[in-house]
């Protein structure tokens, strides 16, 4: 009878998100399931929801573009790093867009950050590489304090050696 997507509509209106889930898998064309998950995956990733359930929901439909955006935006840069490089790897991600261009070199900047606070160099030179112009500024930022903990060093042993 083709009331299937207003069913689960109904369905998710009165807060019966997996069996409205269920029957869009059992019953509905790709298309219209696709519509289903992506209204529970917008109702989990709100604020007074599980937003970890909600990358989930968005990963089974393929969504990796809103992966990505609740990645950066819950501060797991580890996590939304390694997804965009799995992404790239398998050519699933459309670079060519200007926003999903973005929204991976700002995960690899963040990243690279990340990396170089917790003295990991050389990971943090590949991903702050990896993060377009603002990532070229980084990298002379890391070489820059680099250069002040190598010279501190040296005038600490000097220091040590005069004391001997």
């Amino acid at each position: 009878i083709d009331k299937g997507l207003d069913a689960c509509r109904y369905l998710q209106t009165y807060n019966k998100w997996y069996q409205a889930a269920h029957l869009a898998k059992s019953t509905l064309s790709a298309n219209e399931c696709h519509e289903v998950f992506m209204r529970w995956g917008d109702h989990l990733t709100s604020p007074m929801a599980n937003r970890q359930q909600g990358i989930l929901v968005y990963l089974s439909i393929l969504e990796f573009q809103r992966v990505l955006e609740m990645l950066y935006a819950m501060r797991y840069f580890e996590r939304a790093a390694l997804l965009v490089e799995a992404c790239m790897e398998f050519n699933v991600l459309d670079l060519s867009v200007v926003e999903t261009q973005s929204v991976c070199e700002a995960i690899f900047l963040e990243y690279s950050r990340v990396l170089f606070s917790m003295e990991y160099v050389v990971a943090a030179e590949y991903y702050a590489s990896k993060s377009g112009e603002n990532g070229k500024k980084l990298l002379s930022e890391f070489r820059a304090k680099q250069e002040v903990i190598a010279k501190t060093e040296v005038d600490d042993v000097e220091g040590s050696l005069f004391q001997i």
